[in-house]
């Protein structure tokens, strides 16, 4: 359950067991992915307990939102156009 892996990652990097380098990119996926209406929804219901530090930390991430980086270059990928880089 993703809810429950981020909440293990959250705690493991609080404890210093997962690098700033690391969590920086799961923190920006939970972001993104909290933004989906169905994630909300299911965060809102909360069918698990999950911890007070953890919840906290949820609510942060709806809060802050999440701004979509330029689509160009996955436009350009899927169209099959070359991007940078390649």
């Amino acid at each position: 359950e993703f809810f429950g892996a981020m909440e293990f990652l959250y705690a493991q990097h609080r404890r210093g067991n997962v690098s700033d380098e690391l969590w920086q990119r799961w923190d920006r996926t939970f972001h993104f992915w909290m933004n989906f209406p169905g994630m909300l929804r299911f965060w809102r219901a909360k069918p698990t307990p999950y911890s007070p530090v953890f919840e906290a930390y949820v609510n942060s991430v709806i809060a802050d939102g999440y701004e979509f980086p330029d689509a160009t270059a996955w436009e350009a990928f899927v169209a099959g156009q070359a991007t940078p880089g390649n």
